[in-house]
């Protein structure tokens, strides 16, 4: 940890010329060379995906917001921010937003899925189709069904076709909207059955203060991004009631 936390000083290598979509590069040094990927597209224009798009925008790629609500898309476009979600932040102008799925996907590297979860299940059903299956799909959306107990991954799974499982990663950390669209330092990690795919989205994700590591362990990673909540939830309970160090422990 002490480790992670000291790499947020340390110098990023800019990324060698001809390296926009290519596979991240690992130094001698363990540390992974970011790469900008040409375009990306959010799913969900929440608090959360507009952070992740003014982030991806700042590094330097296209983001395509794909958001539900018609005003969020009208403010982010005309005005560039996000005063339903996310107000008070002025975005990139590299960010721009879509009611239009398939305009939001056309020729990109990377697909944030950032959907509540408890809608997941039907928005794949109706919009499957118009996914792309040889990008990284990467579920930035925590909790777990209620009436199936199912996590994001188990929800796409399940009602995607298999030729979308091998692109499938997980983003979980402790990531609040509101430092990451600051640029605040925020760790985080990408969960994938596929190494090559969890390297692909740690590249493509990763900056000075935005540390993405690798992993395997799907279901640590969305359990501990559904739990998070609830035991913050309950801290706050916990020292509202004066109740100490020791109840909040």
């Amino acid at each position: 940890l002490a480790w992670r936390c000291f790499a947020f000083a340390l110098p990023t290598p800019p990324s060698p010329a001809g390296a926009r979509g290519a596979m991240a590069k690992r130094d001698c040094h363990g540390e992974v060379k970011p790469v900008v990927a040409g375009k990306v597209c959010v799913l969900g224009g929440g608090a959360f995906g507009t952070a992740m798009a003014q982030h991806l925008a700042v590094k330097g790629s296209k983001v395509a917001v794909w958001a539900l609500e018609k005003e969020v898309v009208d403010s982010i476009n005309t005005r560039h921010e996000n005063p339903v979600f996310l107000p008070g932040y002025t975005l990139n102008e590299r960010v721009v937003a879509t009611q239009d799925i398939k305009e939001a996907v056309v020729d990109v590297e990377m697909i944030l899925m950032i959907i509540p979860t408890p809608f997941i299940a039907r928005w794949v059903i109706e919009n499957q189709p118009m996914l792309p299956s040889n990008v990284p799909l990467v579920i930035c959306s925590k909790g777990i069904e209620e009436s199936t107990l199912r996590t994001p991954y188990e929800i796409l799974v399940d009602e995607l076709p298999g030729k979308y499982h091998s692109q499938l990663c997980v983003l979980s950390g402790p990531s609040f909207a509101k430092e990451v669209v600051s640029g605040l330092p925020t760790n985080c990690t990408c969960a994938s059955k596929f190494p090559e795919v969890a390297q692909r989205v740690q590249s493509l994700v990763s900056t000075r203060t935005f540390r993405a590591y690798t992993a395997h362990d799907i279901v640590g990673a969305e359990l501990c991004g559904a739990c998070k909540n609830v035991l913050a939830i309950a801290c706050g309970a916990s020292d509202g009631l004066g109740f100490g160090d020791n109840a909040r422990a």
